[in-house]
């Protein structure tokens, strides 16, 4: 697959969606699926995973499912649907409730608890398993739908929302998320949405994470990408040394979502 690298300087976000949308088709194509399918969850990375597929593949080649918990997380992935006019029968709503309760019942991971990460944790798991299955079925590629600040500071489900065939948005910090989200013509009411896995009540990504994403994401290009100058939406954001310690501690010790499981080396 021959791949065409963007330099880090002033983003083209029209280059962007070209070379990710031919990344998406060179993809299915080298996998022969019949197209691929993308959890949409109504937040605003699946929505613009979403767009980029809907762009990159004939219109029946995208399927989408929407997998809540309850009905409460469900209505900004229903806008999306009818925002984007995906194909009906492309369409599958599972709720996946019952699945997540009869695994954590047992367990006594149930919301309330002290920590809630082990039942929430169990819900892109299931989620995972329902889109591979339909997957499988079907003959597509499982879309990702990890940003790069997620995925330095390892913010994802092993084996969960991390288990993909494919990430198309993974090399773009949040903040850049948003700004090729309005590039693609992402509805407002989803680009100012409070950023949320929606794992338990009240959850927001920031929250969890500690930090605000302006910040975080100055923290990252300042580690990982020290070449960037004057196009990050995160510039302006004022950081503390104990949050860049904490920051590249957080990207040290989640090394290992990012790897394939380490082996001892016998031979």
């Amino acid at each position: 697959m021959n791949m065409i690298k963007i330099p880090r300087g002033k983003i083209d976000w029209a280059v962007v969606e070209g070379v990710i949308t031919k990344f998406i088709r060179d993809c299915v194509k080298e996998a022969q699926a019949n197209g691929v399918v993308v959890g949409l969850s109504g937040g605003i990375d699946s929505a613009v995973v979403a767009e980029l597929c809907r762009r990159a593949l004939p219109v029946n080649d995208l399927h989408v499912m929407l997998l809540p918990y309850d009905a409460q997380s469900i209505t900004d992935a229903l806008f999306m649907v009818d925002n984007m006019k995906l194909c009906p029968d492309r369409v599958r709503m599972c709720n996946i409730s019952e699945a997540v309760d009869a695994i954590a019942r047992p367990l006594f991971l149930f919301e309330g608890q002290k920590n809630p990460l082990p039942f929430a944790n169990i819900m892109p798991r299931v989620r995972m398993t329902y889109l591979y299955a339909y997957a499988n079925a079907k003959k597509l590629l499982v879309v990702g739908t990890s940003n790069r600040s997620e995925f330095l500071t390892g913010y994802f489900t092993k084996y969960g929302d991390g288990g993909v065939d494919i990430e198309p948005i993974e090399e773009l910090y949040k903040t850049e998320v948003f700004a090729f989200a309005r590039h693609l013509g992402i509805p407002e009411r989803i680009i100012k949405k409070k950023p949320s896995a929606e794992l338990y009540d009240g959850q927001t990504d920031e929250g969890e994470l500690g930090i605000k994403y302006k910040t975080l994401d100055r923290i990252l290009q300042a580690s990982m990408d020290p070449c960037i100058s004057g196009t990050s939406a995160a510039e302006d954001a004022v950081v503390s040394l104990g949050e860049v310690l904490e920051v590249r501690a957080r990207v040290g010790r989640n090394r290992h979502k990012r790897e394939m499981p380490p082996v001892p080396g016998v031979f």
